[in-house]
């Protein structure tokens, strides 16, 4: 027939999609043909042998969503119920995508008609759960258990405001749980158990109603919410194998059934040396695991200064009077980390004597801290490059020192860490200060953001600090007082002012342009004899640049370059040695028009181009550390013994 539903089927069609991207998808998902929508759209005006009539439009949306569904999760692969396989293994429902009414298709449950359940376990479903499963208004029950669905849970789960069951465990599904999930005021079950989850338990605060909540053996984090305690009905709460930390609140507590509330599982990783939750209510408690993936060490041989318990108990005393306790008792913070790696997963497995424990867990907060595993190079993942020059992975089984970046002395000491493009991002840890003999920081053009630590200054040996092409924010701290050079330009949310630099005796190269640094260049600069380079260019610094600075540059020829923002609209006066900005390029007058010929050369601008300092090559004189009234004396060098490493088990 021409006609279908009493129209021809090209408007029939036209329909559809009208109906379909009014209420259901967003038109953008047609562009592709392979998208599970497009395959939907395709299959419901063209192929779909029922021919729901357009005037149906309820009857549409939902046949249209359910087919979304079977695509998105890769319905063809499925164990049971695909299109096309033999009927007799889908009893007692038929395959989806059949002339049958989709009510009647294997593993979809209605009511007059309507959808209301979708139910499949161990079905070989994958791919991702599809936003159009909110058209299907009346869902009570989505339960989609041991598949391989992936990705996030869409938001627009809230709008199935009649779920009460939503059993997704099992799966693959990764992301942080929506917030619009709390709007699901009749959701009795929710079982997220075994999945990528990530995020906080935040989002499930307004779950009034619900009396089975299983969210073990996830990654979801942070502290149980005390709106937890609203849950009048609850009678299961799941919380092992996850990195969620802290105290217990009280007010969960109160609704155990042995206080006369209902709920009768309260599990959770309260057990072991270092629990996640203190939970004196919990029913059951449960080690952790790592974070990781790996499995902790459960050795019982001993170091030689006593047993496994002692050595664990040993090394978590060293480490915090390092590390603060709030950050060891967050179990996905850099410091938990580390401390996990040095304890149970470390290949060395260092005894609490070990000379290099601390410079070890403190290299390793780095690498956390800095977002190691995204890193460029070197970084613990084995997919990631890394050669033989430049040195060994994070977290190896080799000592610290060969790991990429470093640098050691003699004594297995470290010297330097140097990183340039890298990808670090994250915060430079306050645990970088016990590095306490680093010369050289230098961490250029990245990502990482936050405060410079003040723990910055206990390095006394470190004379060079490149942080340049970062985020860092806030003013500097109080720095090293043998610092040569100070390398922090475009770092575009730095502030504070340059007093705290007069006192850096040493200092010969400074390049702070491009960052917020403000207030007046002080006159106690030019007391700084060794000062060669200053770049303070492009920052908010203003007032007449000191004639005492001018002086050592014409006088002494000490001070090689100095750059301000001495040109209009610059606030900066009175710079006769300075290499001014904004950059002002004479415009020349134009030349006496001649007719061009084919030997007439084409006048192409000079560009100004800006001295440059390679600090780096720069032989520093060896100058002895000169302390600071304000801080201790510095620590004397002495030879070490190496490192003291346990036999493998």
């Amino acid at each position: 027939s021409t006609t279908i539903c009493g129209v021809g089927k090209e408007e029939r069609a036209r329909h559809i999609k009208d109906i379909v991207f009014t209420y259901v998808s967003d038109p953008i998902t047609s562009n592709d043909s392979m998208t599970a929508q497009s395959r939907a759209l395709d299959w419901i005006t063209w192929k779909d042998h029922r021919q729901v009539c357009h005037q149906l439009a309820t009857q549409v949306i939902q046949r249209y969503s359910t087919a979304v569904f079977y695509y998105a999760t890769i319905g063809d692969e499925w164990s049971t119920c695909a299109h096309k396989s033999d009927s007799s293994v889908c009893l007692p429902g038929d395959p989806f995508l059949s002339e049958s009414s989709e009510c009647e298709w294997g593993g979809v449950s209605c009511e007059g008609g309507i959808v209301t359940e979708i139910v499949f376990e161990k079905n070989n479903l994958g791919g991702f759960l599809p936003p159009e499963l909110s058209a299907l208004t009346s869902l009570k029950v989505l339960s989609l258990e041991r598949g391989s669905i992936s990705g996030p849970i869409p938001s627009s789960i809230g709008l199935l405001s009649n779920l009460e069951i939503l059993d997704m465990d099992y799966n693959a599904i990764s992301g942080s749980i929506p917030s619009e999930i709390s709007q699901l005021t009749k959701l009795k079950l929710l079982d997220l158990n075994d999945n990528d989850l990530t995020g906080s338990l935040d989002a499930l605060s307004g779950l009034l109603s619900v009396q089975f909540l299983q969210i073990h053996a996830t990654k979801i984090g942070g502290t149980v919410p005390a709106a937890f305690g609203n849950f009048e009905r609850l009678m299961a709460l799941t919380l092992q194998q996850t990195f969620v930390f802290g105290q217990m609140p009280e007010t969960v507590c109160r609704l155990r059934d042995v206080n006369g509330g209902n709920l009768k599982h309260l599990e959770s990783n309260c057990a072991g040396s270092f629990p996640s939750i203190i939970c004196p209510c919990c029913s059951r408690c449960f080690e952790r695991k790592s974070f990781d993936g790996g499995t902790y060490r459960t050795s019982v041989e001993s170091c030689s200064d006593g047993t496994e318990e002692e050595r664990l108990s040993a090394i978590t005393a060293k480490i915090a009077s390092v590390s603060d306790v709030t950050a060891l008792q967050n179990p996905i913070s850099p410091q938990a980390r580390a401390r996990d790696f040095i304890l149970y997963t470390d290949p060395l497995f260092l005894c609490s004597n070990s000379p290099n424990i601390l410079q070890r867990y403190s290299v390793a907060v780095f690498y956390y801290s800095t977002g190691g595993p995204a890193w460029n190079y070197c970084s613990a993942d084995s997919s990631k490059i890394c050669t033989e020059t430049q040195g060994k992975r994070y977290l190896s089984n080799s000592h610290e020192c060969e790991w990429y970046g470093s640098t050691c002395d003699e004594n297995d000491i470290m010297t330097e860490i140097r990183f340039e493009q890298n990808n670090l991002q994250g915060i430079l840890p306050k645990e970088i200060g016990e590095l306490a003999e680093l010369r050289t920081l230098s961490l250029e053009k990245g990502q990482i953001s936050g405060l410079l630590p003040t723990s910055i200054q206990k390095l006394w040996f470190l004379e060079a600090l490149d942080l340049d092409y970062n985020d860092f924010r806030g003013p500097l701290p109080q720095l090293p007082s043998g610092l040569m050079a100070l390398d922090m330009n475009d770092n575009p949310n730095l502030t504070g002012s340059l007093d705290s630099l007069t006192d850096l005796n040493h200092l010969a190269f400074i390049a702070l342009h491009g960052t917020k640094i403000s207030g007046t260049i002080p006159e106690a600069l030019s007391g700084l004899s060794d000062l060669e380079v200053l770049t303070v260019h492009e920052t908010n610094l203003q007032g007449p640049m000191p004639a005492s600075l001018c002086a050592s540059h014409f006088d002494t020829g000490k001070l090689e370059y100095i750059s301000a923002d001495c040109n209009p609209p610059g606030l900066v006066t009175g710079c006769p040695c300075c290499q001014c900005y904004p950059r002002i390029v004479p415009t020349p007058a134009p030349p006496t028009p001649v007719p061009p010929t084919a030997a007439s050369p084409v006048a192409v601008a000079e560009p100004i181009s800006t001295p440059t300092w390679d600090y780096s090559a720069y032989t520093w004189p060896t100058l002895p550390p000169v302390p600071d009234f304000r801080q201790p004396d510095p620590p004397t060098r002495r030879p070490r013994p190496p490192p003291t490493r346990r036999p493998r088990p």
